[in-house]
């Protein structure tokens, strides 16, 4: 047991040497208040910068990336909601036109779309109304959800009465023959949503909430749509699992209008052309390990600059006479 004893204490200097921390004994100890001002201020900027370092750290980094889409018959869902207040439902119709030359007119027959009539109030609030009787009211609104080719189209919202059965098999003679469009109509129009694809996180559709109001009952409405297929990739969550891939749309848009038809029925048209690039968004996570490393540089760099600074003042003779006293006492 002495043995091991006299072992240890032998040891012990070797430990001693490695000691990167050498401590002061109490007696050689100098508080001042410089000092003491010095350590809160150290304090509150590091609870400064490690909040900032922690909330940089809960963000999530977006990296976009731009590549050619190479996906071939795909189709397109879009979201619409639009509402004509001064256009009843009984004479306004959904048609749709790809470049195939592949013609779909009054899409109200095809049972994918919600009709609901509608009215502008005087004080111009906008009223829905959610009945069965989308017919008796001033004005209409149009919702639901379309599938389209990706390729050059257009979605507009005619004026003019329905073909009779025998016809309805003649495409494109409807918007020839329109007695309903020879009076006018005013399509003034609220656009409460336009979307295409999927719904995904920072998604922005330049069209939503968008109103556009007629002065005269001769008026046309265009927009030009450039649609670019975007695929959304989350960060994955907990024990890293990844989520799958959100296929979706994205699309700038500019507007015309034009009070001056010739040989063109009041109409909303949505001329929408898809690009070829394909638009990859993934979210890329903090690291964990990189945060614990800036924190311990917050720490450390700020303790070192607070003692570097302590130290200037204090050999600099910059400490308050009741200190110096007592250095000297």
């Amino acid at each position: 047991y002495q043995r091991r004893v006299r072992g240890d204490r032998n040891a012990m200097p070797i430990y001693e040497a490695l000691d990167m921390f050498p401590k002061l004994v109490d007696d050689f100890r100098v508080q001042t208040s410089s000092g003491g001002a010095i350590s809160i201020c150290g304090m509150v900027a590091i609870l400064i910068l490690f909040v900032s370092e922690f909330a940089d750290f809960l963000a999530v980094k977006i990296d976009d990336r731009m590549k050619v889409d190479t996906a071939l018959g795909e189709m397109l869902f879009v979201m619409i909601n639009v509402t004509l207040p001064l256009v009843p439902c009984k004479i306004l119709h959904l048609d749709i036109q790809e470049s195939t030359g592949k013609i779909r007119l009054d899409w109200q027959a095809e049972n994918k779309m919600e009709y609901q009539g509608a009215e502008l109030l005087p004080t111009g609030e906008l009223r829905i109304f959610h009945d069965m009787t989308p017919a008796s009211h001033p004005g209409c609104n149009v919702a639901g959800k379309l599938e389209i080719a990706k390729i050059l189209g257009v979605l507009q919202f005619a004026v003019g009465a329905a073909l009779p059965p025998i016809l309805s098999g003649m495409q494109g003679s409807r918007i020839l023959f329109d007695p309903a469009g020879a009076n006018g109509h005013n399509l003034t129009h609220y656009i409460h949503k336009l979307q295409f694809g999927r719904s995904y996180a920072g998604q922005v559709n330049p069209l939503d909430l968008r109103v556009a109001v007629s002065n005269d009952s001769n008026g046309v409405f265009k927009y030009f749509l450039k649609v670019v297929h975007t695929e959304y990739h989350s960060a994955p969550r907990w024990f890293g699992i990844s989520q799958a891939a959100i296929l979706s749309s994205q699309y700038s848009a500019t507007a015309q209008y034009s009070n001056k038809r010739v040989n063109e029925p009041p109409a909303v048209s949505f001329n929408y052309d898809v690009s070829p690039i394909m638009h990859t968004i993934t979210e890329q996570p903090s690291s964990f390990l990189h945060f614990v490393v800036r924190t311990c540089a917050i720490v450390g760099g700020v303790f070192a600059v607070c003692g570097l600074v302590d130290s200037l003042l204090y050999h600099g003779g910059l400490t308050s006479s009741r200190e110096l006293g007592l250095l000297m006492k």
